[in-house]
């Protein structure tokens, strides 16, 4: 319900496996691991995700996605898993 009437709040994130931040995914079994309340529910948002980086692995002491390869200063936008990692 929070989410519902104040949006997103990244600084509410307690799960950091790829860093801090709001974490989504396409497979609603997936996100249903999540849910901590069986009254909880599941929101469906459209999600631009920018430049991502590709994770291979965890990344739990980043505090944002590294810089874009060529770059000297540009961060990647977002981080998406590999799957089945």
């Amino acid at each position: 319900v929070h989410i519902m009437q104040q949006g997103f709040d990244e600084r509410l994130s307690r799960r950091a496996l790829y860093g801090p931040g709001i974490y989504f995914t396409t497979d609603a079994c997936k996100a249903r691991q999540f849910c901590d309340k069986a009254d909880s529910c599941i929101i469906i948002a459209r999600v631009l995700l920018g430049h991502p980086f590709l994770a291979k692995g965890p990344m739990h002491s980043v505090d944002r996605p590294p810089l874009v390869d060529g770059t000297d200063a540009i961060p990647h936008d977002s981080t998406i898993a590999t799957p089945g990692i």
